[in-house]
């Protein structure tokens, strides 16, 4: 027959094991760049991530439609590799079309990059380094 005292112990040493490994994995994801079109942030500027990394990307178009501007319903973005301005193998572009988009692309290299974005929507980006995640 096992003791409570002994199953308290365990219990609490599987706790608190997995926790340190939740916690563990929670800060291996950092945030590399967080943008959007309403910061006055050219997103051109380069960034480096040291191993994979995800692009977030979302845009919206409900505000400028309500204000009738032309050339809605589009993004299009293009990653660039900054060491020679070619285009990322990856991803290299997007092109997105509807009202409003949610995209997640996954980047297996790292390296430095920097984004182009050509869309007269409302726009956010953002760039999570997620080398350290397994």
């Amino acid at each position: 027959m096992i003791s409570r005292r002994l199953v308290s112990a365990f219990t609490a040493v599987a706790l608190g094991l997995c926790l340190a490994g939740c916690n563990t994995q929670l800060l291996t994801r950092a945030n590399i760049l967080d943008l959007d079109s309403n910061s006055n942030v050219d997103p051109s500027g380069n960034f480096t991530a040291p191993g994979s990394w995800e692009l977030h990307v979302t845009y919206d178009c409900s505000k400028q439609k309500s204000q009738g501007v032309a050339d809605l319903n589009r993004f299009d973005m293009i990653v660039y590799n900054s060491d020679d301005a070619s285009s990322n193998f990856e991803h290299p572009e997007v092109h997105l079309t509807g009202p409003k988009h949610t995209q997640l692309l996954k980047f297996k290299r790292g390296g430095t990059f920097y984004i182009d974005i050509d869309s007269r929507c409302d726009w956010r980006l953002s760039v999570v380094d997620t080398s350290g995640v397994h």
